[in-house]
């Protein structure tokens, strides 16, 4: 949960401006895990899908080594 968290949080405040620094908060997360993990590498990846100037919504999900998804979240945050 807290590596779907930090995805899809950065996710939504990400910034191509070397230097400028965003921060964000979680105001909430839901997260479904699909199977579990096996051993070898886990990769997460987060979308922002919405939101305004204050507040934003996002996803993320995590794959497995063999490219099976192993669980996914969707958060509100600040």
């Amino acid at each position: 949960t807290t590596v779907l968290d930090t995805a899809a949080g950065y996710a939504g405040v990400y910034c191509e401006t070397a230097g400028e620094v965003r921060r964000t908060l979680t105001l909430s997360f839901t997260t479904t895990y699909v199977t579990s993990a096996k051993a070898g590498r886990l990769v997460a990846t987060g979308r922002r899908i919405g939101g305004g100037r204050s507040i934003f919504y996002a996803t993320a999900e995590l794959h497995d080594a063999e490219g099976r998804l192993v669980a996914h979240g969707t958060g509100t945050f600040r």
